[in-house]
């Protein structure tokens, strides 16, 4: 249940609470990881950490599942109205077309993200093809800085 949500969330924040799931990754699936952060950094909404976190963990996890990575970026853009959220990986790659048109049980990681990035009113692509990767962006509208 912490997984979660962790405390380092609440406490700290969206950067550390990510920073927090690449420690784990690195760890548990011996990738090396780094992590951006572009703009100004700053607390958003509680929901919306949330949201971002959950994304960026699900997102997390299908590379240590399925990517077959050595190495991942996750990069976070602080704009005015919008954060970015981009996790790119070195892994295997796979074909996106394909993976969209599977049985919805198959792909539920993809499906919980795309359902958190729609409630909120944004935007995602994922770029992929075999043997190249996997890049996964995320665009959400918050409010002005605080």
């Amino acid at each position: 249940i912490a997984g979660l949500r962790p405390s380092l969330l609440d406490d700290l924040g969206l950067v550390p609470a990510i920073r927090g799931q690449l420690r784990q990754l690195e760890k548990q699936a011996q990738l090396v990881t780094r992590i951006t952060i572009d703009g100004d950094e700053r607390r958003l909404e509680p929901e919306m950490e949330t949201i971002i976190f959950r994304i960026a963990q699900e997102g997390l996890n299908n590379i240590a599942k399925h990517a077959g990575a050595s190495f991942v970026l996750v990069r976070l853009s602080y704009a005015e109205n919008e954060i970015k959220l981009m996790i790119e990986d070195d892994g295997h790659g796979f074909d996106v077309d394909k993976v969209e048109r599977m049985e919805p049980y198959r792909r539920w990681g993809l499906l919980g993200i795309r359902e958190r990035v729609e409630l909120v009113g944004g935007k995602y692509d994922i770029v992929s093809a075999l043997g190249e990767g996997t890049t996964l962006r995320i665009y959400l509208p918050v409010a002005s800085a605080q």
